[in-house]
């Protein structure tokens, strides 16, 4: 995940709220809203002044932790505490995932202020985090909670038994990916660098290899430069599994399933160099004989084009990553071009 800090001395602003770190000054403000009966009343219990200082200090050491927790809600106009609102991380049905949580004093129910505020931290999450997606739970009666999160774009998921809710209603909504962030990804993870076991230092490909169950980082060592792009397009929110069904040598840290992937899906652009066609940063180019003798030897991202070249994150260069210059004359096979906010619609 990127570094998702913010300052101390920084606040997410909307046009009535400023959403800031909790202090234990929130105290008072905040026990007024966690001990109310009709507030908590899909909680199991509403909260003492005791689980109401812990909910603080748990806040606070999730700032440290994280870079991210709950965030006080004050309004603009008169900095009055009325709830807060952030990002914490939730075990939902059994996995650890990014929850957008929020109340609010029930005096300001109904003027929109947990929308404005959950949209605001939908927005610096997607900006400042590089999770693929964001989700709201609630138990399944608290009708006014999934509301909201309907309210900024998220749709139902699914619900689960849950010991403590009943039944727990789970929405989503994903990052829409996009090729310019994919260049960005490309670029800042191409100068880790991630490297395999070069000049006696000891690989550091884990996450590269990591979505690929069978696969060791022995194994991987001088073949990676494919996963090294299907790591990127997964850390930008391109939703693709590790094996598409028009993959039909190899799953996705093999070169020529990268074109089989791009040619079998209309949705996903192909273009040779003979082709009228200008690529562009987050277009992913595909090569022949950048090692070898051999076809689908090498694939990388690009991250600018230039006159006659273009300037392109890969892994695999000597067994590390970096940003290498090539010219859009020599070793090109393809360029492959994934649309903005695509999500992968096969069954594998």
């Amino acid at each position: 995940m990127a570094d998702g800090r913010i300052k101390q001395e920084e606040m997410i602003e909307t046009e009535r709220l400023l959403l800031r770190k909790y202090t234990m000054d929130d105290f008072e403000a905040l026990y007024e809203i966690m001990s109310d009966a009709e507030t908590m009343q899909h909680y199991p219990v509403p909260f003492d002044e005791a689980r109401t200082r812990r909910w603080i200090e748990w806040n606070i050491d999730n700032y440290s932790k994280y870079g991210f927790g709950l965030w006080a809600v004050v309004l603009k106009e008169n900095g009055e505490f009325i709830g807060d609102c952030g990002i914490t991380i939730q075990n939902i049905d059994g996995k650890p995932l990014p929850e957008i949580g929020y109340h609010i004093n029930k005096k300001y129910w109904r003027r929109g202020f947990a929308k404005e505020a959950a949209q605001a931290v939908r927005d610096w999450a997607f900006e400042n985090t590089d999770y693929p997606s964001l989700y709201s739970y609630c138990k399944y009666t608290n009708e006014a909670s999934y509301r909201t999160a309907e309210a900024i774009g998220m749709h139902f998921e699914k619900e689960y038994p849950d010991e403590a809710n009943m039944i727990t209603h789970v929405s989503v909504i994903h990052r829409v990916a996009t090729r310019q962030k994919l260049a960005s990804v490309a670029k800042t993870m191409a100068q880790v660098p991630f490297h395999g076991f070069a000049d006696g230092e000891k690989a550091n490909l884990e996450p590269i290899v990591q979505p690929f169950p069978k696969w060791t980082v022995e194994e991987a060592d001088r073949l990676w430069c494919a996963a090294f792009v299907y790591y990127c397009c997964r850390q930008a929110g391109f939703e693709i599994p590790i094996r598409p069904e028009e993959c039909k040598s190899c799953h996705l840290a093999g070169c020529i399933a990268w074109e089989e992937f791009a040619t079998g899906d209309p949705r996903i652009e192909y273009h040779t160099p003979e082709d009228i066609f200008l690529p562009e940063s987050g277009d992913i180019v595909l090569y022949d004989r950048v090692f070898d003798d051999h076809e689908h030897d090498h694939i990388g991202i690009i991250v600018e084009k230039r006159e006659n070249t273009i300037l392109a994150a890969e892994g695999n260069i000597d067994n590390r990553s970096g940003i290498i210059e090539r010219p859009v004359d020599e070793h090109i096979r393809a360029y492959i071009r994934i649309p903005d906010g695509y999500r992968y619609s096969g069954q594998r």
